[in-house]
């Protein structure tokens, strides 16, 4: 269904719960006092999956939104599966969306790569942060939604540098995949002096215990073992066996 410039949408993916509930009070916060007005400042008109108003299948109704919507909002508090699966959704589409979440939850690491607005609803300058981070991002993809990514892009272009013949485009996208990898730990390096030891930071002991041969997460700031006397002997010795081979 097209829509004139002028009736622009802005689709909030959110955890809705049921009426009456603690997660709904929290939803209908978020969107009416922080996505709602800056979507308006922004020339959008911000809608929710149980505010749609045309008759329908809100299963399709919900799809046609991620996919013709020119900005999408999604608010990943609460791990909420629906939110998960229309975030995939749009990441498919390759177009713009701007993730926020409660301060304090864990981002999940597929997606922590991706600048997540973090918000306290209970505080009102964290709200006002929140608003103006917000509208700058709105306005950031709006200068070239082209240049959007997301994790399910990436890995299409990194798939079809993996299968060209050109050598040079083959080693790009190993260093594109290492940066990758890497991106979710950048995002989650201590920002307080209370999480200098990488081994007591979440994001880093998982990523760690994940790729290290090691069973525990490296640290850099962990004590190195002192040389013993033998160590010269059995590494000449093991070089002498290696040199049989």
């Amino acid at each position: 269904m097209a829509k004139s410039e002028d009736q622009r949408t802005c689709f909030v993916i959110a955890p809705i719960g049921d009426e009456g509930t603690g997660t709904r009070a929290r939803s209908d916060q978020i969107l009416n006092h922080i996505i709602a007005p800056v979507a308006k400042e922004c020339g959008y008109t911000a809608v929710r999956a149980d505010r749609i108003s045309e008759p329908g299948i809100i299963t399709s109704q919900v799809i046609q939104h991620l996919v013709e919507d020119p900005l999408v909002v999604a608010d990943l508090t609460g791990r909420n599966p629906n939110v998960f699966y229309e975030l995939a959704v749009r990441h498919a589409v390759k177009k713009p969306v701007v993730q926020i979440i409660e301060v304090g939850e864990p981002i999940p690491f597929d997606v922590a790569a991706t600048r997540t607005i973090q918000i306290d609803h209970r505080d009102l300058d964290s709200a006002a942060r929140c608003r103006e981070e917000l509208a700058r991002q709105i306005r950031t993809v709006e200068g070239d939604p082209s240049q959007v990514d997301s994790p399910i892009s990436v890995a299409v272009d990194l798939q079809s540098l993996r299968r060209s013949e050109n050598p040079l485009e083959k080693s790009n996208a190993e260093i594109i995949r290492c940066c990758k990898t890497l991106a979710p730990w950048l995002v989650s390096l201590p920002t307080d002096a209370s999480e200098a030891r990488l081994g007591a930071h979440p994001a880093w002991s998982r990523s760690f215990a994940a790729y290290s041969p090691s069973s525990r997460p490296f640290s850099p700031w962990a004590p190195t073992r002192r040389p013993r006397s033998g160590d010269s002997k059995r590494r000449c010795t093991s070089s002498k066996r290696a040199a049989r081979w």
